[in-house]
């Protein structure tokens, strides 16, 4: 070493990398290779090393050691093969060209044997007094793969830069989102396929980059957007990685998406009332955040008419022997949305129509009797004075009639006969006055249904002789 005057060792970390220098009289030699490197089981891993020398040394050897006290286990070596040591043997290669500087190393198949390892690079013809074995690389080895990041902003904050270092934000139906998955790797020739999974939307049009991070770190990074809907809210959105080997890691995000009231329903504990009862109704509906306000309207000759009632469950006592049609509006701070009808039925006892009337012809009378009802009503006919009569269909027949023998229909529902209605209520079932039967309707408890039928019930032409 008479030619060399003088040298000495630098050594520094500059942004995580190991830096040595050997500085020789005029002439400097670098390598730059980072403390530590990790890697899943089963994956590979690329060590970046790089170096600078002399113009004069043109022709280089570069050989990877394993660190020992005594001894140079040789980690890989071009010129050796079969003296590399099991663990490392036929799994070791150099990515680049020695020639110009670059010493980085490849490792496939990571093994747990390999973890807290410390390997370092010898590049020869080694002219100096200099100990590479100074400066390692610290291999780490984990037995689960790392979990990737996830992330969903807006697209236009992405666009402007505004997205911060938020994982998840509110969004509001109808926004443009964009859902990032990133994965940090050592392993640039072989990346992690990274995919959304659970997405709203199918993954067409899903953008792939691939970037150096530094220190031998390198981000795998998949990116899809879509719209935001109500249908969106607590969604969860997966990303699954996959390593070379085999070791996969996932990571789901939960999705908050505010929304005006959707899915507005009337819901009835009943929606038949006997006489005297009530109806309990309330306002139903899918919102974020949950409606807070509430209208109630009743259809009156085709009209809704607001009541005064702005709670979601309301109470209804007055309802009419006809339709009685009910909905409602349901509100929070994205807006409104309302619902469809409601019927409600109203039972009654029956009413005997003034049409009802007995006619003789040809030595027979003939009865008709109409009578409204809720539910239908059954006729029953009755000769006053005389015993029971049988009922044939929609004929009676029975004794002689005599002058001073009347006959009268008397019609008769689960809620009583007309007779008895004329005791609590003659106002109700005035026989002198024709009932107007109702119409139709569904039969269901949600918003638009059927109502018991309220058909005049008519037996017609009943002979006595």
């Amino acid at each position: 070493m008479g030619s060399l005057r003088r040298s000495s060792l630098l050594c520094s970390f500059i942004q995580g990398l190991a830096v040595w220098s050997v500085v020789l009289a005029d002439e400097r030699w670098t390598v730059t290779i980072p403390a530590r490197m990790s890697a899943p089981i089963g994956s590979c891993m690329v060590i970046p090393c790089s170096f600078t020398l002399p113009p004069s040394d043109r022709s280089v050897n570069v050989i990877w050691h394993l660190y020992a006290k005594f001894t140079y286990p040789l980690v890989y070596s071009k010129s050796n093969p079969s003296d590399v040591i099991d663990g490392f043997r036929g799994r070791t290669e150099l990515i680049g060209s020695a020639s110009e500087g670059n010493c980085s190393l490849k490792i496939n198949q990571m093994q747990a044997s390999q973890n807290a390892q410390k390997i370092y690079v010898w590049i020869e013809p080694n002219k100096l007094t200099s100990r590479f074995y100074d400066k390692t690389v610290t291999l780490e080895v984990t037995a689960r793969a790392p979990q990737p990041e996830i992330q969903v902003h807006r697209t236009e904050d992405l666009s402007a830069g505004r997205s911060g270092a938020q994982a998840s934000i509110e969004l509001t139906e109808g926004d443009e989102v964009t859902a990032i998955c990133d994965v940090i790797h050592t392993c640039p020739p072989s990346p992690p396929s990274v995919s959304f999974r659970l997405l709203p939307r199918p993954q067409a049009g899903a953008q792939w980059s691939h970037q150096e991070e530094g220190s031998g770190r390198w981000r795998v990074s998949v990116q899809m957007s879509w719209t935001a809907s109500s249908r969106d809210h607590g969604r969860s959105v997966a990303c699954d990685v996959t390593h070379p080997g085999g070791q996969t890691a996932s990571r789901e995000l939960v999705l908050k998406v505010t929304y005006p009231p959707k899915s507005v329903n009337v819901h009835g504990d009943r929606n038949v009332v006997p006489p005297g009862g009530s109806v309990s109704l309330s306002c139903k509906s899918q919102a974020n955040p949950p409606a807070d306000s509430f209208q109630w309207y009743r259809v009156l000759h085709g009209r809704p008419t607001l009541l005064d009632h702005t709670s979601q469950t309301v109470t209804i006592t007055e309802l009419d022997r006809d339709q009685n049609l009910f909905h409602c509006t349901a509100n929070n701070s994205m807006g409104s949305g309302g619902s469809s009808v409601f019927e409600v039925i109203k039972e009654y006892k029956p009413s005997i129509s003034a049409d009802s009337l007995c006619s003789i012809s040809g030595g027979f009378l003939s009865c008709g009797c109409e009578a409204t009802a809720r539910p239908v009503a059954s006729l029953q006919w009755r000769v006053e004075g005389r015993g029971g009569l049988a009922i044939w269909n929609d004929r009676v027949a029975g004794p002689s009639a005599s002058s001073d023998e009347s006959y009268q229909p008397q019609p008769i529902s689960e809620f009583g006969s007309r007779e008895e209605e004329e005791e609590d209520n003659d106002d109700d079932n005035d026989i002198s006055g024709p009932q107007q039967p109702t119409e139709p309707s569904d039969d269901n408890t949600s918003s638009t249904n059927q109502g018991l039928e309220a058909e005049p019930v008519r037996q017609k032409t009943i002979g006595i002789r």
